[in-house]
C-alpha cells in the first residue's frame, strides 16, 4: 500500500528473528529494509524524496512496537514477545510521541 509500512516490518522482524538476536542486528535489518526501500522508490517514485520518507519513518518502527505490545498485553499478558527488546522499542516509540 502507500502508507508507513514499519508496523509490517515490525511484525515481520518479531516472528522470524530470535529475540535474543533482535536487539544486535536491528540496525542491520532495519538498513537493508530502507535501502531497498529506497532503490524501490527510485524506480516507481522517483519524484518522491525516499530519504527524507526514510527519515520520518525511523521513529514509527518503535511506535509499532509501542502499539503491539499494547495489544499484547491486552490479549496475551504472558506473551513471549513481551520482554526486554520488545520493552525498549516501546519506551522509544513513547518517548518519540511525548516529544
Amino acid at each position: 500500500g502507500e502508507g508507513c509500512a514499519m508496523k509490517d516490518v515490525m511484525l515481520f522482524i518479531s516472528s522470524c528473528v530470535p529475540i535474543e538476536e533482535a536487539q544486535n542486528i536491528e540496525k542491520l535489518l532495519l538498513d537493508y529494509y530502507f535501502s531497498q526501500f529506497e532503490e524501490a522508490m527510485s524506480f516507481y517514485r522517483p519524484e518522491q524524496n525516499a530519504k527524507l520518507i526514510i527519515e520520518s519513518w525511523k521513529p514509527f518502527y518503535y511506535v509499532a512496537w509501542a502499539d503491539f505490545l499494547r495489544f499484547l498485553y491486552g490479549w496475551s499478558p504472558e506473551h513471549w514477545k513481551i520482554n526486554e527488546y520488545s520493552l525498549s522499542c516501546a519506551t522509544k516509540g513513547l518517548e518519540y510521541i511525548v516529544k
